[in-house]
């Protein structure tokens, strides 16, 4: 590893201990653990998350009155940074107790940012474990026996949350479960038809699932255009939603590594023009990969 200011600060901060420390996050001022490793992602400079920003700005010029749901809001970053460029409702769903504590803090006081204390699953209760990483994540995988923590259905956050009848965009990042939510959010959401922004990391499938299946069954929702990033938020490109079963292969296939990851996709439905045209507008403006793996 090349010896940079980055790495040094880094590997300074894994040593010490893992505090709650003040950090500036492009212009944010946000409370994370010290081991987080956002700050050294999202630098001015990195096309890192600026994707899901873009996406609500373009979103709020055509929608009046826009919401948003962030799914694994984890310490609120994404609705800070999007709460700083666009006039929106945003709707934060978090159900670590660990980074439900953080985005508490960075979000109160924050108008129109409210926060459901749950985690989700696509269809009925279901017993999940929470396996948390310092460095800034939780992954969620189905629980053994009767242990584990509940889950709330996305059809009950709705009633929950009316305003969600009107979404128009979805963020979903659950590091397990975004696959079969991706499909709730479509269902639940049919009548704002959302843009839906999620994670696409075959290695976080659930056990006996298919991953590459969710493609065909987003195209049966009526979801047919893709924006594709790399987990850095460089762009891959757009594609139609059914040849991404093929194209998921770079990522599957044990070839030469691409270079990424995993992949960021952002889907809108084919009636939904605004949503298309977003998709669109945003990859002409982003950060180009320039490697392998291209969509």
């Amino acid at each position: 590893m090349r010896l940079n200011r980055t790495n040094v600060r880094i590997g300074i901060d894994r040593l010490g201990p893992n505090r709650p420390v003040r950090r500036c996050v492009r212009g944010m001022t946000m409370v994370l653990p010290r081991r987080h490793l956002l700050p050294y992602m999202a630098t001015e400079g990195s096309p890192y998350a600026q994707n899901l920003v873009d996406l609500a700005q373009v979103l709020g010029r055509t929608t009046k009155d826009l919401v948003v749901l962030d799914v694994g809001a984890n310490v609120g970053d994404s609705a800070l940074l999007i709460r700083d460029r666009v006039r929106c409702r945003i709707v934060c769903v978090e159900g670590d107790p660990y980074w439900l504590d953080y985005l508490d803090k960075n979000v109160a006081g924050v108008a129109d940012v409210v926060v459901e204390p749950v985690l989700l699953s696509a269809d009925g209760e279901q017993r999940v474990d929470i396996v948390r990483a310092d460095v800034g994540t939780s992954r969620v995988r189905p629980a053994r026996g009767t242990a584990g923590t509940a889950t709330v259905p996305v059809g009950e956050l709705l009633a929950r949350r009316p305003e969600l009848d009107r979404v128009r965009l979805v963020k979903s990042d659950t590091d397990g479960f975004d696959l079969p939510l991706a499909l709730a959010y479509a269902r639940t959401f049919s009548r704002s038809r959302p843009v839906i922004f999620f994670e696409y990391d075959p290695r976080l499938c659930l056990p006996g699932a298919d991953p590459a299946a969710v493609w065909g069954d987003l195209a049966g929702l009526g979801y047919e255009r893709a924006t594709v990033w790399t987990n850095g938020g460089h762009v891959l490109g757009t594609a139609d939603v059914r040849d991404l079963g093929t194209r998921c292969r770079v990522l599957t296939a044990g070839g030469a590594d691409p270079g990424y990851q995993f992949w960021d996709v952002a889907v809108a439905h084919r009636d939904d023009a605004d949503g298309c045209a977003a998709l669109d507008e945003v990859a002409a403006r982003g950060v180009q990969w320039q490697g392998a793996g291209r969509v």
